[in-house]
């Protein structure tokens, strides 16, 4: 098997040069028994951190899924812009920051030597080695793509997937993408891919919450020996992939759907100027209240004395009462 290995690693890494042909005039590549990193000069701290980090993730994922060991993966880091563009106009979308190819175990990742400040160059390595360690291991049965990214998303980036705002404004829209249909994500416009994105990490980190890593384990390990997906699913939850969608559907309902309310800061900028209407309409009703019992006082205080004067005019001009 290892000669195997030595054979066929020269083949990819010769079709990873035909197809990044910027890259190849000036290629460096450091490898270990299971990575290599393709990269330029510049970015050669880089490809020491890369390593580190897929290493680390790479064992922690055998561990958690007792996965069977792969072949060698491919990682190509993109020294431009320029560069990475070449590679997302053969039909990724502009919004791609990072991609794989499974196939051919390989991942494409931006240097950090350019690409944006809040991008991590961690998270995209961790995200699209799930893509290809699942891919990998499910030798032919790829899990469903929601469950592929939410895992991906789930392992790579948590906390920055803890914003629900845009999952609670397509809850409360009934804007919600069948997961089913997150399987072409790749066509989908950017809002539409990060509701997606979204639904993903939340339906997966419903199933690990609710059902603990054990069931997880027994879905990813189920499908790859090739088991059906309806199967492992009421194994591992007692529902089928529908069912467990429409579960997670009723969890939502209870707990995210008037979330955007709280969160929404469109929503305070908009309630602000209501707030101030509200309040001048309440100063100015009181005022007209306060102004009409004035009104109403000296109305009744003027009847009092016309009723008063009379009274007292007759006092005045009463005849004298006769002394005894």
């Amino acid at each position: 098997m290892a000669h195997w290995r030595l054979l066929i690693m020269p083949v990819i890494f010769c079709y990873i040069l035909l197809i990044t042909p910027r890259i190849s005039s000036a290629a460096v590549t450091q490898c270990n028994a299971s990575i290599c990193i393709h990269f330029t000069p510049p970015d050669s701290n880089h490809a020491k951190e890369a390593l580190h980090i897929l290493v680390k993730a790479r064992e922690e994922l055998a561990i958690d899924f007792a996965l069977p060991a792969a072949d060698t993966f491919q990682v190509i880091i993109v020294p431009s812009r320029a560069e990475f563009r070449e590679y997302i106009r053969e039909g990724l979308p502009k919004w791609a920051h990072a991609f794989a190819t499974p196939a051919m175990r390989t991942m494409v990742v931006r240097s950090p030597r350019w690409d944006r400040p809040e991008a991590s160059f961690r998270q995209a390595l961790v995200h699209e080695l799930i893509h290809l360690v699942l891919y990998a291991g499910a030798a032919g049965s790829p899990l469903p793509r929601w469950l592929d990214e939410g895992l991906a998303l789930f392992y790579a980036e948590p906390l920055s997937w803890e914003n629900r705002t845009l999952l609670s404004k397509a809850l409360s829209t009934g804007s919600l993408i069948p997961l089913q249909k997150i399987d072409d994500v790749l066509q989908f416009q950017q809002p539409a891919a990060d509701l997606a994105y979204q639904q993903s990490f939340s339906a997966t980190r419903y199933l690990m919450a609710t059902y603990d890593v054990e069931a997880m384990r027994h879905i990813v390990s189920g499908s790859i020996a090739g088991k059906d997906l309806d199967t492992l699913f009421i194994e591992a939850t007692g529902s089928s992939l529908l069912e467990f969608e429409h579960e997670w559907l009723k969890h939502l309902e209870k707990t995210e759907k008037w979330n955007w309310l709280m969160e929404s800061e469109e929503l305070i900028w908009i309630g602000v100027p209501f707030l101030f209407l509200l309040a001048v309409f309440v100063i100015r009703w009181r005022n007209r209240r306060k102004v009409a019992q004035w009104q109403q006082e000296e109305e009744r205080m003027s009847a009092e004395e016309d009723w008063a004067a009379p009274a007292e005019a007759e006092e005045e001009t009463a005849p004298p009462g006769n002394s005894s």
